[in-house]
């Protein structure tokens, strides 16, 4: 192959000599007249192989496993994280040519980083006490960032145990996916044996008599386990038919009343509130447990609370009821719960509706059902 390259190129040589020779012969015999209207053309360069020595590839590994943890803590992709990475190589003095970055090299080495970090995680943990699984399916953005997954974070808790196993991508949200996903997850941490109970949430999915996940889950792993419903799902039945209730039916994902609420909340005087002993018919229906209440809730934000929507309803709780919470009275903005708006609502009542309307007057009165 390389020999009849050298050939064809001679071939092509020897054409090309030809061409100028004879191009420079029939110049000599025209007359000065036409050479000046026609003048002479240099031969032109014929590409070849460049003498210039070839580009040495880095060869210096950069990314370790600290710093490829660091790349997925800041949530960028891998040729984002390649051009970082030879920026910041430029801005120390270094010569970004002398290491081996590119996204092909950067994807690798953060897929190894993560298998390395895997792997140590299983062998280091060790648990002989009875343990709880816990998965609860989420709608969330991929590492791309060109869609959204299905995501299955899968977790084991018990005494003194809290652990994380696995976040597994679901092409399907049935049950059978779901128990499936969580099965090989739980037989390759080898805790088939100290799984005891199942922590859910209680859609069909989960609860289904035949095709949901916690009967498949017990059929795969071949014994009866104890199941466990996440009681702020169960709460929250509640609290949604007792909105239906006092509001009627919502037809859309937004309660009016609440987004009105929320859309007002920055022209409301948030140091201007009442109390419960502002309204004579709802103190004497609390007066005798208000004190129990407001212990309850002063000692549960001494304990530890997950989510910062628990603390603000917890301290709503106490100032309605004419406590002070032990960072004082503050008044922060969040709309996840209905009870924070009903707090939020009785407490600065004066202020919560702009508009006159007969509507808005409808709900006042129905949102007062709440107390």
């Amino acid at each position: 192959m390389l020999q009849k390259r050298k050939e064809r190129k001679k071939a092509i040589l020897a054409l090309t000599e030809k061409c100028v020779l004879s191009s420079s012969s029939s110049s000599e015999n025209t007359t000065p007249a036409t050479s000046q209207h026609f003048p002479t053309r240099e031969p032109q360069m014929i590409p070849g192989p460049s003498n210039q020595p070839p580009r040495k590839r880095g060869r210096r590994v950069l990314i370790k496993d600290h710093l490829a943890a660091s790349l997925d803590v800041a949530k960028l992709n891998n040729r984002k994280a390649a051009i970082v990475l030879t920026s910041t190589l430029k801005s120390a003095g270094s010569d970004p040519a002398a290491f081996n970055i590119n996204r092909s090299s950067v994807r690798r080495h953060r897929l190894k980083s993560r298998q390395k970090i895997a792997e140590s995680l299983k062998k280091e943990f060790k648990s002989e006490t009875p343990l709880t699984v816990h998965w609860d399916g989420k709608l969330i953005e991929d590492i791309t960032g060109h869609e959204t997954v299905d995501r299955l974070p899968i977790l084991v808790s018990g005494n003194g145990v809290d652990q994380l196993l696995s976040v597994p991508k679901l092409n399907r949200g049935t049950g059978e996916a779901c128990a499936r996903a969580v099965y090989e997850t739980i037989e390759s941490w080898n805790l088939c044996e100290q799984i005891k109970c199942m922590c859910f949430d209680t859609p069909a999915v989960n609860t289904g008599l035949k095709n949901g996940a916690c009967i498949l889950l017990e059929q795969k792993m071949e014994k009866d386990m104890l199941w466990l419903a996440c009681r702020h799902h169960v709460m929250e039945i509640m609290l949604e038919a007792i909105v239906s209730k006092s509001l009627s039916p919502s037809s859309g994902p937004d309660i009016q009343i609440f987004k009105r609420f929320k859309n007002s909340w920055s022209d409301i005087d948030q140091a201007d509130y009442k109390a419960v002993s502002s309204d004579a018919s709802s103190l004497q229906a609390v007066e005798n447990i208000a004190a129990y209440i407001i212990s309850f809730a002063q000692d549960q934000l001494n304990r530890y609370q997950p989510r910062d929507d628990y603390k603000e309803l917890l301290n709503l709780t106490i100032i309605y009821l004419g406590g002070i919470p032990e960072k004082g009275i503050i008044q922060n903005a969040s709309w996840s719960s209905p009870c924070q708006m009903d707090g939020k609502s009785n407490i600065l009542s004066q202020d919560l509706f702009i508009s006159p309307s007969v509507q808005i007057i409808q709900e006042e009165t129905a949102i007062s059902k709440f107390d």
